[in-house]
Formats: C-alpha cells, sequence, structure tokens
C-alpha cells in the first residue's frame, strides 16, 4: 500500500515532527495537515511595518492584515510574505490601508510591503509544505472531499444509526452502505460524464 501512497491528509493534532517522520519513514509519503498552535501565543515583532506574529505563524502587518505567503528562499532559509492589499499576486477584495500606515509599512511602495521571515521564528510551520501556501491549499482540499462523502454516507445511507445486534449484522450493514454508495457514485458518473461527490438518494430517484 505504502508505494502507492504520495500524501496522507490529517487533521492539525497529528502535525508534529514526529508525525512527520514516521510517516516519511514508513510509507514514503509527505503528511499534510494544518497548523496546531497547541499552547502557542501571538508574539510582537520589532520587524517594520509589522505587529506581531500570529499563534499560526503569520506575520500581522500594522493594519491588521495578515500578510500572503508567496514563496521560500531555500538558501537563506527564509519565507517570503506580501502585501494583501498592494501586492497585484496577492490582493484580496474589500482590504484597505490607511495612508499614513502605508507610508510607515513601506515608504508607500506600490506593491506593499515584502517581509521576509526565517524558518526557525514559526516552527509549527511546516518548512517543506508550508501550511500558509497555495500548494498546501490545494492539497488539503481533498479532505473536505472526503468529509462529504462520510457525511453523505452517515446521512444519506443511515451509516450514522445502526440497529443491527453483533459484529457480523453490523459489518454487513455498512457494506450495504458502502454497496450503495458505489452504486450511486457510479450512476452519477455515467450521467453526468464527471467523477463528482453529486450523489444523492434524490438523483437516484430521478434516475428511476
Amino acid at each position: 500500500m505504502a508505494e502507492q501512497l504520495s500524501f496522507i491528509l490529517a487533521d492539525g493534532i497529528y502535525q508534529t515532527p514526529e508525525n512527520q517522520k514516521v510517516t516519511k519513514d514508513v510509507l514514503q509519503a509527505k503528511l499534510v495537515a494544518p497548523i496546531n498552535p497547541r499552547n502557542r501565543k501571538d508574539k510582537p515583532t520589532t520587524a517594520w511595518g509589522i505587529e506581531k506574529i500570529n499563534r499560526y505563524g503569520t506575520p500581522i502587518c500594522i493594519s491588521g492584515h495578515k500578510m500572503e505567503l508567496r514563496g521560500s528562499d531555500r538558501e537563506k532559509g527564509q519565507y517570503i510574505y506580501t502585501c494583501p492589499v498592494f501586492h497585484p499576486n496577492a490582493k484580496q477584495e474589500g482590504l484597505t490601508c490607511p495612508l499614513a500606515n502605508h507610508a510607515e509599512c513601506c515608504n508607500g511602495a506600490a506593491q506593499g510591503r515584502v517581509f521576509r521571515m526565517d524558518f526557525d521564528q514559526t516552527p509549527q510551520v511546516d518548512v517543506e509544505l508550508p501550511q500558509h501556501g497555495r500548494t498546501f491549499e490545494v492539497l488539503y482540499s481533498a479532505r473536505t472531499i472526503i468529509e462529504r462523502i462520510f457525511g453523505i454516507l452517515k446521512d444519506g445511507y443511515s451509516l450514522r444509526r445502526v440497529h443491527k445486534r453483533g459484529k457480523q449484522a453490523v459489518e454487513a450493514h455498512v457494506d450495504r452502505c458502502m454497496i450503495s454508495m458505489h452504486i450511486m457514485a457510479n450512476m452519477a458518473y455515467h450521467q453526468t460524464g464527471k467523477a463528482n461527490c453529486g450523489w444523492t438518494r434524490n438523483r437516484l430517484q430521478r434516475a428511476n
């Protein structure tokens, strides 16, 4: 099984150096899990234009905005953050920056502040796959698909309530739920030509 795995998606509670090592050594895969701040607190910084580093390892500017991670400098061991108001590739709709703060933070630079932060300042962030980056977001978004599937199984196929006794009867009930789900997924695929999670009992009724 390990040869088929590239990434293991998990909850933030599993994001520890020990679990990262086990996942890599045993499964030859990368553990993908969000930041678990645990008992960490926001910490102040003397960096120009930056108010603090929050407990999730994100720099917050003096206007109260989260800086946007744009990449890493491996040679220098630094993350590179940019302005979410002025940088053309990081702009977030609705965010503004007072003129005085813009001048104080980056002397009114057209693309706003660029902030470099050493890796060791935020040990809660995964250096290999920073949780604030786009690559992590894309990979971890697959977890919500898995959760929706379990939600459909529980609420749409009676997996939440098992009115059975004995191990065999319970396993048979789960098997029927799983088989029904796969039948629905197969029917949805043949109806739409797409593999997605848009299969429900209502769609099955319409198909019949």
